[in-house]
Order: C-alpha cells, then structure tokens, then sequence
C-alpha cells in the first residue's frame, strides 16, 4: 500500500509498505574457496585454492605466462619439489617423459598467456605417494617452471625462465568444493 502523508508544512515523505513476510537469508551459507595469487618478477601470476580437497583435482590458473616472441609459455608443474613423482609414462612433452623427473604436469598457456591446469590430486594409484602423505591437514607446494620446455623449430629455447610456487594444505572432501580461481 502507498500513501503520501504530510510530516510538515514543507516536507512530504511517499511511505511504502508490503504485505507478507519478508525472505529470510540463508543462515549457513556456503563460502568460496579461499584463494591465493603469486607474482613473477615478469608480472606473470599463478592462483589456486589455499585447500585442496582430498582426492579432487587442483586447480590452478595462471596469466601473463608469456613466451620471449609474445606466445604463450609452456609450464612444467611440480609438487612438493619434484618429490611427487607419477607413475611411468604419465607425463611428456615434444617425445620425452618428465614423469621421472617429477613432473606431474606440462601446462601450455594460450597466446595471451594464459591458463587453467587440472591436476590429479597425488595418491598411492597415479604416483609414489602413499596415501597418507597427502592425508587431511598435510602441507604442500604446487610450482610451475617455464624456460626451458618451448623451443623453436631450430631447436632454441624460446621461454622466459621464471618460477611460481603456491602453497597450500589438504582439507577434507566433506568441505566446499573447489572452483576455478579466475586469471589475476
């Protein structure tokens, strides 16, 4: 219901008025991940999830990976140093396998250097970990390496040689649920 109502001889206040209940808010809502951004010296960055969840992919995004003619960077992706190490024959790149070098990952960002990496959560399945050692509350690092995978068809290496690492914790699957942290 509307109605104007005179409060003096100068001012007038239009009061509005609605029928029912007004909506109630969500009284546990659910929070987004809480994320973290990494800078290069170059200005390229990398961000991901503080928490990774257990068994879940992380996910990490990266912009301004660029290469020295202006493409996009190619990245080698280690966990915890190198220390992860995946089962043979998981991960190559241009012929050759990384896997036992401890490379979980080559990531190649798009021209504008940009990219989204899914990577498998490490376990006793798909690498040398055991279980535990990615066990709820554990710490790790994710780093990605560019400079020396891109080359050029002389075979010159065409890459900034730069390095970003996030740190981050294993949570447990039962919380929020990962969500791809946008491009800084």
């Amino acid at each position: 219901t509307n109605s104007t109502q005179s409060v003096d001889s100068i001012t007038k206040v239009k009061v509005s008025t609605t029928e029912g209940e007004a909506p109630k808010p969500d009284p546990k809502p659910t929070p987004a991940p809480e994320t973290q951004t990494v800078t290069t010296d170059d200005g390229a960055s990398l961000s991901g999830v503080k928490v990774a969840r257990v068994g879940q992919e992380i996910v990490v995004s990266g912009s301004g990976w660029k290469d020295k003619n202006g493409g996009g960077s190619v990245a080698a992706v280690k966990l915890d140093g190198g220390a992860v190490v995946p089962r043979r024959g998981q991960v190559s790149y241009g012929g050759k396998e990384y896997g036992s070098r401890g490379v979980v990952a080559v990531v190649e960002a798009d021209d504008a250097g940009n990219f989204v990496a899914r990577i498998p959560f490490p376990s006793a399945d798909n690498s040398n970990v055991k279980d535990s050692d990615w066990g709820v509350g554990s710490k790790h690092t994710v780093t990605f390496l560019s400079g020396s995978l891109k080359v050029d068809g002389g075979g010159k290496k065409v890459d900034v040689v730069r390095s970003a690492e996030l740190e981050g914790t294993v949570g447990d699957t039962k919380a929020e649920t990962q969500q791809t942290p946008a491009p800084q």
